[in-house]
């Protein structure tokens, strides 16, 4: 790695998936300048972003760093956040946007600030981790590289754990309304009344989307808690995750969130060999690839068709097996760091064979 370069993102102190990716690229050996301050809204973060812009600014227009690594906000108030970094792309920085969502095509065309976010993108090279954007992003931005999350096949038992006589699906994701989970508990109810056998296990922190507000999530959260057939465990550290994944038969994430990309709860999934259910969205398709999976329409009667498909006709195990080890090499960390390393160092002389 040569040069240093200045690390603008927002902290990954809530965990979520693109929290978990930033702090891996943290590892990749290079010399940061860290350029983070706090997220959302308020005086502390509005400071904290005032701070890392003279941070970076410095570092560029002294010459101690040539390059900008942006984890970027694909909403608007995220992107006017994000200017003072997009900005030195046109002061000859590279700057390097790591996209972590499916919206920043909505971003650069269908927004009152689009044409100014089309200046800066223009000059910008973006990291996506998802095949589907390249073809929507070439047109606006200088490079499009294409780096796939990763999963952590080393923790992933690919041992059937779960509980004989019953089948057990997982939600591994926050809890939002737009991702899905209430169209899979409805889902879970009805088609229990033909598979009593028929577990739910949720995961994840309840959160406020386009849907519905927190409380709302929470209050209904609450009217679960007794059941005898659901398990409202909540947030859990990433490390604990394996073992409720050990025990589940299936994974499911019938989201229709706009800003779905390359969800860690899928890979993760791909890698311990177990069923998924998923929406038949771009953003999924590109990640299953050709793992073998349910796909259905976000919404209680396309989730209801595949969970009966679930209980009527369970996956083959050995196909199972054989596409998990395609997905622990496809999603391995070694592969993410070294594609990493790759992009935020590679000369101008390889930018055509290494852009996608």
């Amino acid at each position: 790695m040569t040069g240093r370069i200045v690390f603008w993102s927002p902290d990954t102190s809530e965990v979520t998936g693109q929290a978990l990716v930033t702090q891996r690229v943290i590892h990749v050996d290079c010399d940061w300048v860290m350029a983070t301050f706090p997220s959302g809204r308020g005086p502390r973060a509005v400071l904290g972003v005032v701070y890392s812009a003279v941070r970076a600014w410095s570092a560029v227009l002294l010459g101690r760093a040539a390059t900008v690594y942006l984890v970027c906000s694909r909403s608007t108030g995220g992107f006017l956040r994000d200017v003072p970094a997009l900005v030195l792309a046109r002061f000859g920085a590279r700057v390097v946007v790591h996209a972590h969502g499916s919206d920043l095509p909505d971003l650069l065309q269908h927004r009152a600030i689009s044409r100014l976010a089309k200046f800066l993108y223009s000059k910008c090279e973006v990291i996506v981790p998802s095949l589907h954007l390249i073809d929507d992003l070439h047109a606006f931005c200088a490079k499009v590289h294409l780096c796939e999350n990763f999963g952590r096949p080393d923790e992933i038992s690919l041992l059937d754990e779960s509980t004989s006589g019953t089948v057990t699906v997982l939600w591994n994701s926050n809890l939002m309304v737009s991702k899905g989970v209430l169209d899979l508990v409805t889902a879970c109810e009805r088609v229990r009344a033909d598979h009593p056998s028929l577990r739910l296990i949720l995961l994840g922190s309840p959160m406020a989307d386009a849907e519905a507000d927190q409380d709302e999530v929470l209050s209904w959260l609450n009217g679960l808690i007794d059941s005898d057939w659901i398990s409202v465990v909540g947030a859990v550290p990433p490390e604990v995750v394996p073992s409720y994944l050990a025990s589940a038969d299936a994974v499911a994430l019938p989201s229709r969130y706009a800003s779905e990309c390359q969800p860690l709860a899928l890979i993760d999934a791909m890698c311990a060999g177990k069923a998924v259910i998923a929406s038949d969205t771009a953003a999924m398709r590109a990640t299953l690839g050709d793992y073998p999976s349910i796909l259905c329409a976000s919404s209680t009667e396309g989730v209801i068709t595949a969970l009966t498909t679930l209980c009527s006709r369970p996956p083959d195990n050995s196909e199972l097996s054989a596409a998990a080890a395609r997905a622990r090499a496809r999603f391995s960390l070694e592969r993410f760091d070294r594609q990493m390393a790759s992009i935020l160092s590679f000369s101008d002389r390889d930018a055509d064979r290494q852009s996608r």
